[in-house]
């Protein structure tokens, strides 16, 4: 895990619109951001970068978030925490828990509740390295 003040979130989604205001927020609440807007450039940063966070749409072209976890973690056991975003989606809840994701948010995504989220998850993470 990185240290606490470069703590780090990797926001995934197709819309890169959405990528680059949810980024913007994020940095001003003291997070270190990055963005892609496809699992493939998603899963290569994960593998290459330190990444503490994934913050991923459920529904996009080609692979979606939950298969993108899935394939994380096959390769990855210990890696990032991730949380789905969704709008609509015939994947259910339960499904992407399964798959290893921490929670799934519904859009638009209430960013007092993330924030609140994202502390909770960066405690526990820290907790965990210093274990």
């Amino acid at each position: 895990m990185a240290d606490p003040q470069s703590f780090s979130i990797l926001i995934v989604d197709d819309e890169q619109d959405l990528c680059e205001s949810l980024a913007y927020v994020l940095e001003d609440l003291g997070f270190v951001t990055s963005t892609a807007n496809t699992t493939a450039q998603a899963y290569h940063q994960i593998m290459h970068n330190n990444i503490d966070i994934v913050l991923s749409d459920v529904r996009m072209p080609g692979e979606n978030g939950v298969e993108m976890i899935r394939r994380v973690r096959k390769q990855k056991t210990d890696g990032p925490v991730f949380i789905l975003m969704t709008g609509f989606t015939d994947i259910t809840e339960k499904e992407a828990l399964a798959a290893g994701a921490e929670v799934m948010l519904r859009k638009p995504v209430k960013l007092d509740q993330l924030q609140m989220l994202l502390e909770k998850i960066r405690k526990q993470l820290q907790q965990k390295a210093l274990a």
